[in-house]
């Protein structure tokens, strides 16, 4: 092609030929269509399921262990997971940063700085503590600390654990949505590490507000994580029927340079709650590990 473009007196003349980098429109426009197709015949998923056997049994809520941190209680958080692990009838869910992943830019820049092990040493001791649980795991979605290295690199470091750990469970890098069955009883679960709308004057209102407003993905419980305040378990009404039970989870990551700087407040020291399944009741939630397991023991005595 060739084109006269003036620009005041003086004419410019471009000539040659460049070619498309994109092809026709229509077709590009057509390749959306297609995948957009493909998008909206996977509808939100109601079919994904848990069934648990006919006596109690108590799902650990999980998250914010942040495995690479400086500052993580690591003697607690090794303790907790093999007490998990010999309790009869304890399960797990994990909502999300496994890792501590400081990674991108400024963030990587502090990692640095301070005392501490590679990102592959890291990495390594998270599929550790992972194994000590794996058997137990039914459900995990990744946080933002996970993601960091998807956003950055395309990988998916929680997905590839998983896998090299031979993890049979449900996963999702950004939320756990599943039915739980026990015997009689069914409810639904709906697990995010973090919910729009939060709040560090009412952790759990995030939650509450989704129940409201998110009529397609009801739940009995919802759990979030995140905001490093400590577990926090909320019961608040389902529109005069049920109990619902926002779980806000706490963190194992105690010392947080990060946090002290931008004036959060301490984590409590319990990070996690336990959710207790009944083959024949509704669904409990208790704050607190040592304790939500001695429910458990005690009310599987009984069946």
């Amino acid at each position: 092609f060739s084109a006269m473009l003036g620009f005041g007196s003086v004419p410019v003349m471009i000539s040659g030929s460049t070619p498309s980098m994109a092809g026709d429109g229509q077709d590009q426009y057509n390749k959306l269509m297609g995948m957009w197709g493909e998008v909206s015949s996977h509808p939100v998923n109601h079919s994904q399921r848990i069934t648990y056997e006919p006596k109690p049994t108590g799902v650990v809520l999980i998250a914010d262990t942040h495995i690479g941190a400086v500052g993580v209680d690591y003697p607690r958080l090794l303790r907790d997971a093999e007490l998990i692990a010999s309790c009869a009838g304890a399960r797990v869910i994990h909502v999300g940063d496994l890792w501590d992943n400081m990674i991108p830019g400024k963030l990587l820049q502090a990692r640095l700085s301070e005392p501490g092990i590679s990102i592959d040493g890291e990495r390594r001791a998270g599929e550790y503590w992972l194994s000590k649980i794996v058997s137990k795991l039914d459900a995990m979605c990744a946080g933002n600390h996970d993601l960091w290295t998807k956003a950055l690199a395309g990988r998916d470091i929680v997905l590839e654990a998983l896998i090299k750990l031979g993890a049979k469970c449900l996963y999702h890098t950004d939320e756990i949505y599943t039915e739980v069955v026990c015997g009689e009883q069914s409810f639904y679960l709906r697990g995010r590490h973090q919910w729009r709308r939060n709040t560090e004057s009412n952790p759990s209102a995030c939650i509450e507000r989704a129940y409201e407003r998110d009529k397609h993905r009801l739940f009995s419980v919802g759990v979030g994580a995140h905001l490093h305040n400590g577990c926090l378990v909320r019961e608040f009404n389902g529109a005069g029927q049920n109990i619902i039970y926002a779980v806000q989870l706490g963190t194992y990551k105690l010392v947080d340079g990060y946090s002290t700087g931008r004036g959060f407040g301490t984590p409590r020291q319990e990070p996690c709650a336990v959710m207790i399944v009944y083959p024949d009741r509704p669904v409990r939630v208790v704050s607190g590990l040592e304790f939500g397991l001695d429910v458990l023991t005690h009310e599987r005595g009984k069946y």
